[in-house]
C-alpha cells in the first residue's frame, strides 16, 4: 500500500461521521506517510465524499484542517456544499491523494466526472464504468472537428461502423474488434438483400454491400409471389417449367390482305421478325375459236399458275405502318 500522486494511499475510517456536520478533524485507522496538502475520498459507490486537508504526519492518524463536502470540481479549499457532507461508518474506505488546488484539476476516481479540453494522465487509471471515445459520422466530420490529432487518439465512425486510431501521422482503421464493409476485393461485412432490393438491383444496404440470400433463390416459379427472386437453371442448363410461359397462338399476329391496305406493326407482343408471304394471281387462259361452217377449231392454252414468294424482315427495318398494294388480275 505505498503512496504516490497517482494511486494515493488507501486506509479506512476510524470514527463515525454524520451528514451535514462540518468536522475539521477526522481520525483514520492508519497513516504511515506524510502528505502536504491534499484531498481524501471517503466512502464508495454512490456514498462518496471529497474532503480537503491541510497536512498529515506519518504515524499521526488524526487529520486536522479538514473541509468536508467539497464540490467535485472545486478549485479552492472552501468550495464546499452542505448537501455533499454525507454520513459514514467506521471502516468505510478512505483514499488520500496529494493535491494542490492551484493546479485546478478534476479529482480522480469520480466515475461521474466529465472533463473537457486536454487532460494528461500518467500511470494506471482504473474505471468502474464506461469509457467513451468521440463519435463522428465519417472521416470528413472527424477531420473537421479534430484538426490537430495526437498520436494514439481514437474515434468511432458510424457510417462505416469502425474505430480509427491516429498512428504515425495518419488515421488507420483498427483491426481488432471492428470489421469494415466488404467489397469484391476486400473481406468484411455484408448484408443479405431483400426481395425488393434484388428487384431494384440495390448495391448496398444500411450495414454493407448486399448479397443474394439462398432463401430467395427458387428452382421453380409459383407465380407472382416469386417476383424479384432469382431462378436457378436445371441440370440441362434450362429454366424449369413455369419461369418462361409458353407462347400461345394469340401471341402471333397474322394480317391477311386480299386488297390494298395498310400493315400495322404490333406492339404487344413486339415482334423481332416479320414474315411476308405473297401469292400472285394465276394467268388467264387463252380464248377458243369455236366452230366455223360446221368445221371445229382448236381451243387456246390454259392460264399460268400463281407465284408464291416468302421473305423474312427484321421488325426494326419496318416502319410502324407499311402500305400493302395488291395488283390487278392478269
Amino acid at each position: 500500500m505505498g503512496f504516490n500522486t497517482e494511486t494515493g494511499f488507501n486506509t479506512t475510517l476510524a470514527q463515525k461521521l454524520d451528514a451535514g456536520v462540518a468536522d475539521t478533524t477526522i481520525i483514520l485507522a492508519a497513516l504511515p506517510v506524510t502528505i502536504t496538502e491534499g484531498i481524501m475520498l471517503i466512502g464508495s459507490g454512490t456514498n462518496k465524499e471529497w474532503v480537503y486537508f491541510a497536512t498529515t504526519s506519518a504515524g499521526n492518524v488524526q487529520i486536522t484542517g479538514c473541509n468536508r463536502g467539497l464540490d467535485k470540481d472545486a478549485t479552492a479549499v472552501n468550495d464546499t456544499t452542505t448537501a455533499n457532507i454525507l454520513s459514514h461508518r467506521v471502516g468505510d474506505p478512505v483514499r488520500l491523494v496529494q493535491h494542490s488546488f492551484a493546479q485546478n484539476v478534476q479529482f480522480k476516481n469520480d466515475s461521474d466526472n466529465t472533463t473537457t479540453g486536454d487532460n494528461t494522465h500518467t500511470g494506471i487509471e482504473d474505471f468502474d464504468g464506461e469509457l467513451n471515445i468521440p463519435i463522428y459520422a465519417d472521416a470528413t466530420a472527424r477531420d473537421a472537428a479534430i484538426t490537430s490529432p495526437r498520436e494514439g487518439s481514437a474515434v468511432k465512425l458510424t457510417t462505416e461502423g469502425v474505430i480509427t486510431d491516429y498512428l504515425s501521422g495518419s488515421w488507420v482503421t483498427r483491426a481488432a474488434d471492428t470489421t469494415a464493409n466488404g467489397s469484391e476485393s476486400v473481406s468484411g461485412r455484408w448484408e443479405g438483400a431483400t426481395v425488393a432490393e434484388q428487384g431494384a438491383a440495390t448495391a448496398s444496404g444500411s450495414v454493407g454491400p448486399l448479397v443474394v440470400q439462398n432463401k430467395y433463390l427458387v428452382s421453380s416459379s409459383s407465380g407472382a409471389s416469386d417476383e424479384n427472386k432469382i431462378g436457378l437453371l436445371d441440370s440441362a442448363g434450362q429454366f424449369p417449367s413455369g419461369f418462361i410461359p409458353s407462347q400461345a397462338s394469340s401471341d402471333v399476329d397474322v394480317q391477311v390482305f386480299t386488297a390494298s391496305g395498310t400493315y400495322t406493326k404490333p406492339t404487344s407482343p413486339a415482334p423481332k421478325t416479320v414474315l411476308v408471304v405473297i401469292y400472285g394471281g394465276g394467268g388467264g387462259g387463252g380464248g377458243a375459236e369455236g366452230q366455223v361452217n360446221s368445221t371445229a377449231k382448236s381451243g387456246a392454252s390454259g392460264g399460268g399458275g400463281s407465284v408464291h414468294v416468302e421473305k423474312v424482315f427484321r421488325a426494326s427495318d419496318l416502319g410502324v405502318t407499311e402500305t400493302v398494294t395488291i395488283g390487278a388480275g392478269g
